[in-house]
């Protein structure tokens, strides 16, 4: 990937479609979509390519290492990530089974941090040339 490309981790709806969007028309290298929602992805996709977008879909799974090794391996070096990605659970908080809270944490709170870990190349042109970014969004509903 140039240097001027952009990955996006959540990008097959909500808040990660919008960052999706506003990228492929504010900064013009290469963009890597991914999501656990395959199918989803691929559409935002392709309906971007369509409009001159160098777009690339990586169906991804925050809680599975290999699945962040392969979005790390089609992303290359990107300067700018975009972690959008996160579940959260519509019920109240008291009506909350355990593993239900647990899986909210293994996605929002584990996954969102082994994904710049495991993808550590990700921090590289920030540390060589001091610019770059990777920024997080949880999120916005939870337990209430």
């Amino acid at each position: 990937m140039s240097q001027d490309g952009s990955v996006v981790v959540g990008a097959a709806d909500g808040m990660g479609l919008a960052v999706s969007e506003r990228l492929a028309r504010s900064h013009p290298g290469r963009l890597v979509l991914a999501d656990v929602q395959g199918d989803k992805v691929a559409a935002v996709a392709e309906r971007l390519r369509g409009s001159g977008t160098d777009c690339v879909a990586v169906p991804m799974d925050l809680t599975d290492p290999d699945s962040i090794a392969a979005l790390a391996e089609v992303a290359g070096v990107p300067t700018r990530v975009a972690l959008v990605a996160g579940v959260h659970a519509r019920h109240p908080a008291l009506d909350m089974t355990e593993d239900l809270f647990f899986d909210v944490l293994r996605v929002n709170l584990v996954g969102v941090y082994r994904s710049p870990r495991r993808c550590a190349c990700w921090a590289s042109p920030r540390r060589r040339t001091g610019s770059g970014s990777i920024r997080w969004r949880p999120p916005r509903r939870g337990p209430r």
